[in-house]
């Protein structure tokens, strides 16, 4: 395996500004095409497929040279998702063109394509090496260093790599391809078997004001952190009548599986009834969806309730409400006859859906409900507030 100078960066050809050659990505790799296979699992990971790939038309990473008739030759590696773009541990595998975790090929007709690159990923023990291996090589495309070493681990995302070309044209004695170009850099490749079906595990409130705005936390099996979205929207008639995005960063993310975000604003903030719409996690790579799930979106409050009826807001069913002695403050309970109920206490909210209020109202009219059978069906929501304990103190029952 040749040595790949840094000092050969010095001499790069912006091909593009002088009018000489230059290389470009004209297929990149899928973002969540391939699984990234350690090597005591005793399989080759697959080759990683070309973003427009099919199953009748497949197609692989590939690079085009313009400006130049002739043979060069291409040194592709594994370099971290985010800038500076560093040495990744991961290693590249195939059949013929790759050694020590790096491709090497020589093409001569202006087109490489890369139809049997698969991914050795580097399991933490062995980060140090990998990365010693890629220094005895001089294979740092950024000339970044190798500092990162010791902690490389705390640094790198193992779940997600680049693909980093670097293309070297032949000099005027033959054999020697000594004329680098640019580098190129890949789109992210995450690892598929991190991108986990997506499913909304949990949300803290199931209603917002149609203004939006409202400060939601969102509990969820794994996601990527800067491949996922959270999507609202309403059909009518079989057809999306209206859709937005919540308003969060990567930041907001905990751990991968828990999203602080801010509801969005609705197209219409006059609304006078409730909107039932849904919500849905969205991950752009790859257009997957979760289930979605139903989500009110709620007519803005009179700042005087005593003009709650002037306004137009729909009357409430009352429904009694038996509280411990100790607490004197009763929620407001609002319900129609086909949608869940809402329960406002101390900025809580939580939702009863028709058959959990069907089963109030039919233990209330047999008149021989026990509290505790009450308290199982109102428990049974609990999950909304910050605990069982809290709320099963709060409401003796709800019927």
């Amino acid at each position: 395996m040749d040595s790949f100078d840094d000092d050969s960066h010095e001499r790069f050809l912006s091909g593009e500004q002088i009018g000489g050659p230059f290389a470009r990505i004209v297929e990149q790799p899928a973002k969540c095409g391939v699984r990234f296979r350690y090597e005591c699992e005793g399989r080759i990971s697959g080759a990683i497929p070309g973003q427009n790939s099919t199953t009748l038309r497949p197609t692989f990473p590939t690079i085009k040279l313009f400006n130049y008739s002739g043979r060069a030759k291409v040194v592709v590696s594994c370099v971290t998702k985010n800038p500076p773009f560093r040495p990744h541990p991961h290693n590249l595998v195939g059949k013929k063109s790759c050694k020590d975790g790096v491709c090497q090929l020589v093409f001569c007709d202006g087109i490489c394509v890369f139809n049997n690159l698969g991914i050795l990923c580097a399991k933490r023990k062995d980060i140090r090496e990998r990365l010693r291996v890629r220094e005895h090589l001089r294979c740092d495309p950024f000339r970044t260093g190798f500092g990162h070493k010791s902690q490389a681990f705390k640094i790198i995302d193992l779940a997600v790599i680049r693909l980093c070309f670097q293309v070297f044209l032949e000099g005027p004695q033959e054999g020697q391809f000594d004329v680098p170009l640019d580098p190129l850099v890949s789109d992210p490749i995450f690892d598929k078997k991190a991108m986990s079906e997506l499913s909304i595990a949990k949300l803290s409130h199931y209603s917002a004001p149609a203004s939006g705005g409202q400060e939601i936390i969102l509990l969820c099996d794994r996601v990527i952190k800067d491949d996922i979205q959270i999507r609202f929207f309403e059909e009518r008639e079989d057809a999306v009548y209206w859709e937005a995005f919540a308003d969060f960063k990567a930041s907001d993310i905990h751990k991968h599986f828990a999203i602080s975000f801010r509801s969005p604003k609705y197209c219409d903030v006059s609304i006078a009834t409730p909107v039932a719409v849904n919500v849905e996690l969205r991950r752009p790579s790859d257009g997957g969806t979760s289930e979605s799930l139903p989500f009110y979106l709620l007519p803005r409050a009179p700042q005087d309730p005593r003009q709650r009826r002037k306004r137009g807001t729909p009357p409430a069913i009352a429904c009694p409400v038996v509280c411990h002695e100790e607490y004197n403050v009763l929620p407001t309970i609002t319900t129609t006859e086909t949608t869940a109920m809402d329960f406002d206490f101390d900025m809580n909210c939580i939702q009863l859906d028709a058959n959990e209020l069907t089963a109030c109202h039919e233990l209330w009219a047999v008149g021989g409900a026990s509290e505790g059978q009450l308290l199982d069906i109102s428990e049974s929501r609990a999950n909304c507030w910050p605990s069982s304990e809290e709320f099963g103190k709060t409401f003796a029952c709800l019927v």
